[in-house]
């Protein structure tokens, strides 16, 4: 044996990452982000977006039903055009970046119309 060939086998349970030699493996069940966060909202329990003035309270029970790009989209759009949340999700809800699976999420109040054009 040469001294660059493993001389443990990897331990059950383990995935091994890129490049890793012998037992220098992650723990498969290592804990993240979606561990510390605890369980996403059940969808019973989820408010129509026209509700929220954030984008992180949006995001926080949104999670796990829609992309971080999302919220990141909205963030930015805020941002570059001085909108309110309401108003950039209308926005981008026009226009097509953001699309709902239930029908009735669509609806966008008269008041996030005005400035987001």
């Amino acid at each position: 044996m040469t001294a660059q060939q493993p001389t443990d086998v990897p331990h059950v349970g383990t995935v091994l990452a890129p490049g890793a030699i012998g037992d220098r493996g992650m723990p498969a069940k290592a804990p993240g982000p979606s561990h510390q966060l605890g369980p996403r909202k059940p969808k019973s329990e989820l408010r129509h977006w026209s509700t929220y003035t954030s984008v992180g309270d949006w995001y926080t029970d949104h999670r796990g039903y829609v992309p971080i790009q999302m919220a990141a989209g909205i963030s930015r759009t805020m941002k570059e055009r001085g909108l309110t949340f309401r108003e950039a999700y209308a926005l981008l809800l026009r226009r097509g970046t953001i699309i709902h699976v239930d029908p009735a999420d669509d609806d966008i109040p008269a008041e996030s119309v005005e400035r987001g054009r």
